[in-house]
């Protein structure tokens, strides 16, 4: 009798979180870069040089595809311009490109909460000062609050992380960018 009721009580709870999941599957956003800080950028061989790297617009489109209540996976295009500052060379523009994917969790289930995450993605920076473009690999992890009503939502997310970027034809041959980056993002759940 005891697991009857323990497979009644577990069959019902499933089934209301499956039915509370059903309301919205689809997330579509832009979101903007709020923070202009500057971060660090390391240009080896033959610079050797650490330099600052001064953002001048960040902007992102994503999408998510909602696993169940708490969880969401999803995919995003970002785009960063910037201005590169050495005191071995002159200032230059620098744009960036990533395309990669997301995983995002929120807790408690209500209109108010806090989303937490990671992102990878592959990246493509160039300028007009580089031979060539740097390629590779971005990462980090995505934290901060978030609220949702009939299906729209904003969050204030801060994305931290780091970018490991190769040139096979100009130099500086590799590069090393420590990012953090403030992301106010508008998105609508359907």
């Amino acid at each position: 009798m005891k697991s009857i009721k323990a497979l009644s009580i577990t069959l019902l709870f499933l089934g209301v979180n499956t039915l509370k999941a059903q309301e919205g599957k689809h997330t579509f956003g832009l979101s903007y870069n709020v923070e202009k800080d500057e971060s660090s950028i390391y240009l080896n061989e033959p610079n050797n040089v650490w330099a600052e790297l001064q953002p001048s617009l960040g902007m992102q489109l994503f999408y998510y595809y909602n696993l169940n209540t708490y969880m969401k996976f999803g995919s995003y295009l970002e785009m960063t311009k910037a201005k590169i500052e050495t005191y071995r060379t002159s200032n230059y523009d620098a744009s960036r490109w990533n395309f990669g994917v997301q995983c995002l969790g929120k807790y408690p289930d209500w209109y108010v909460f806090i989303q937490g995450g990671a992102y990878v993605s592959a990246a493509i920076a160039n300028s007009d000062q580089w031979d060539d473009s740097f390629s590779g690999l971005d990462y980090g992890i995505i934290l901060g609050p978030a609220a949702e009503y009939k299906g729209f939502g904003i969050a204030l997310h801060v994305h931290a992380g780091y970018s490991i970027l190769n040139s096979y034809g100009s130099e500086p041959v590799k590069m090393w960018l420590h990012d953090r980056r403030l992301y106010l993002k508008l998105y609508y759940t359907y």
